[in-house]
């Protein structure tokens, strides 16, 4: 099979990560081909049978939607005819970007962190970086750019590698104009409280001035 992405995390759970932008015919069948040849070598390769199964996940993200329904991210699994999970070690997730519910300029409404990364993978190429307004501002966290970081360009063409290039100049653009923002923002934080112990300073001389002065004129007898 030939899948996009095969990674595995710290606790060796196993990730397989296709993303399409057309050609979605047989999708389904494709996935289940990719996850059960992953499983089928891990049998092969097991020591201990069936126990010692590591789990997969086959994720697929979907430029447009191909399910006629609101939900744009769904898990599959092997169930019963009553709902109940019987196949433990192998689920689907499928990614419809296509329905993704909150527009570009809704960014005030991303909360959870898989609608900040779906958000960034169907708009980020669209965002202008001088326009503050467009950038929400959690594409400055840090777990976002480490994941753009993490992209494998090996399989990449050269046209995608091109676009893959543009966007990370676009994405360093946009952290860039965001940490200098954040800069500017301290500075003038710092002038200001500057300029306000200034003004602070200024009436404690000038009252203890006038205090010096009602002493003064008291002593005088005035």
């Amino acid at each position: 099979g030939v899948y996009d992405v095969l990674c595995e995390d710290e606790i060796k759970r196993i990730f397989i990560i296709e993303m399409q932008r057309g050609n979605y015919d047989n999708l389904f069948e494709r996935l289940q081909f990719y996850a059960y040849q992953i499983y089928n070598t891990l049998v092969q390769k097991g020591k201990h049978g069936f126990s010692s199964l590591r789990p997969i996940y086959c994720i697929c993200v979907i430029e447009d939607k191909i399910i006629n329904d609101d939900t744009y991210c769904r898990v599959l699994n092997l169930r019963d005819e009553n709902n109940n999970l019987i196949g433990k070690n192998i689920e689907f997730r499928l990614i419809e970007l296509g329905k993704f519910p909150i527009k570009q300029a809704n960014f005030d409404q991303v909360t959870t962190d898989k609608e900040k990364l779906l958000y960034t993978m169907k708009y980020a190429h669209r965002i202008n970086p001088k326009d503050a307004n467009q950038i929400p501002p959690f594409f400055s966290e840090e777990w976002l750019a480490e994941a753009v970081k993490k992209l494998d360009t090996s399989k990449m063409s050269p046209d995608q590698l091109a676009m893959y290039h543009i966007t990370m100049v676009r994405a360093r653009t946009i952290l860039d104009y965001e940490e200098k923002k954040r800069n500017e923002d301290r500075q003038k934080m710092r002038q200001e409280v500057k300029q306000e112990v200034k003004e602070e300073v200024k009436q404690e001389v000038l009252m203890e001035q006038q205090a010096q002065t009602i002493i003064n004129l008291y002593k005088k007898g005035v």
